[in-house]
């Protein structure tokens, strides 16, 4: 029987990166971050700065379609907290801030 190491983390991240997408306003943001590696690099600095949740997957298993229910809902505000500032702290014109900022740490 094999098993394999899903993220649970990833996947709930990436469903809120997709929610808040659609709600942006700012259609700069949204052009951004529609691009996949934009998306990418947004989901990847995300993960970076939260605890990730693993579950091992069984081939007779399958994925619930809700994951939710693995954050508390003060930990799913800041989830969605988190992911607007993060889309904010990688636009373009402000990563010069940002790495100005990890070097000066």
């Amino acid at each position: 029987m094999s098993e394999q190491l899903i993220n649970l983390t990833f996947r709930y991240v990436t469903e809120v990166v997709e929610a808040v997408l659609e709600e942006t306003k700012q259609h700069r943001e949204r052009v951004i971050f529609l691009d996949p590696q934009w998306r990418h690099k947004l989901i990847f600095h995300v993960l970076d700065r939260v605890p990730n949740h693993y579950t091992i997957l069984r081939e007779t298993e399958s994925l619930p379609q809700d994951i939710e229910w693995i954050y508390s809902v003060a930990e799913r505000v800041q989830m969605e907290i988190l992911i607007r500032q993060s889309m904010i702290d990688l636009l373009p014109d402000n990563r010069e801030g940002i790495n100005r900022n990890q070097s000066s740490s």
